[in-house]
C-alpha cells in the first residue's frame, strides 16, 4: 500500500502542532489525543468524503476542545457553549450542503 506525501506532510504538522502544545505544558497524552488524533481524522474527513468533510471537521474539532478541557480538568459552562455553538454550527453546514448539493 502506498501512502501519499500528503499524508506524511499532514503528520508533520501535527507533530509539530503536538509538540508546541507540549511546551506549552499540557501532558503528552492529552496534547496526542487532541491535536494529533484530531488532525489526522480532519484529513481522512476531507479526503474521504470531500465537501462534507470538510462541513464535519469543525465537530470534530469542538469535541476535541470538549476532551481537552475534560482531561485537563478545566471543564467550564463556557467550554460547553463554545463546543455546543461550533458543533450546531456545523450540523447547519452539513444539512445545507446536503440539500443544495443534492442531484434533482
Amino acid at each position: 500500500m502506498k501512502v501519499s506525501r500528503k499524508v506524511y506532510l499532514t503528520l508533520l504538522i501535527s507533530l509539530f502542532l503536538t509538540g508546541l502544545a507540549i511546551f506549552d505544558g499540557t501532558s503528552i497524552w492529552v496534547a496526542i489525543i487532541t491535536v494529533t488524533i484530531p488532525v489526522m481524522a480532519s484529513y481522512w474527513l476531507v479526503v474521504r468524503f470531500n465537501g462534507i468533510g470538510m462541513v464535519l471537521v469543525p465537530v470534530l474539532w469542538a469535541l476535541s476542545v470538549f476532551v481537552r478541557s475534560y482531561l485537563t480538568g478545566t471543564l467550564t459552562s463556557e467550554t460547553l457553549k463554545i463546543v455546543s455553538v461550533k458543533s450546531f454550527g456545523s450540523v447547519v453546514l452539513a444539512f445545507a450542503y446536503v440539500t443544495f448539493t443534492r442531484k434533482r
